[in-house]
């Protein structure tokens, strides 16, 4: 199987492309990402701490949440999966609550708003075109007309 940028199932996935020199670069993006979020969603606390989102995921970690959502992220190899989970998805089974179509439907909505605001704010967003039989993921660069679509 291939290596690529881990998602977790169940979640609204925005992509970027990320290059850095050293780990200062990584920190400077990860907290603009987390201002534009809140920015654009007032209800997002920073976790004081980020915290691993738990198995099955070992590379995905949750950066705020409000009452509906996590905001996660997750990087390899400069491609970076900027997710909004449900807060009652279960990671591990991908069930869920009664409350989770609310959940889901704001994260829906709240994908399209982020995505746009993190183009306009100069990431360069990515839009996934597939995953070859390897399980390696084929992305561009999204530009021009933002549609805020994959």
């Amino acid at each position: 199987m291939g290596r690529g940028v881990e998602t977790i199932r169940g979640a609204e996935v925005i992509y970027l492309h990320f290059d850095a020199v050293d780990e200062y670069d990584w920190d400077i993006f990860r907290d603009e990402i987390l201002d534009q979020a809140q920015d654009c969603f007032r209800s997002l606390e920073r976790l004081p701490i980020s915290r691993w989102i738990g198995y099955p995921y070992r590379e995905t970690v949750v950066l705020a949440e409000n009452g509906l959502a996590k905001l996660t992220l997750s990087e390899y190899c400069g491609c970076v999966a900027v997710s909004l989970v449900p807060l009652s998805l279960d990671p591990k089974t991908v069930s869920h609550s009664s409350s989770y179509p609310l959940q889901a439907q704001w994260c829906a909505v709240a994908r399209d708003t982020l995505e746009a605001r993190l183009y306009q704010a100069g990431f360069q967003v990515l839009g996934k075109l597939g995953t070859m039989s390897n399980g390696v993921g084929v992305f561009q660069i999204k530009g021009g007309n933002h549609e805020g679509t994959d």
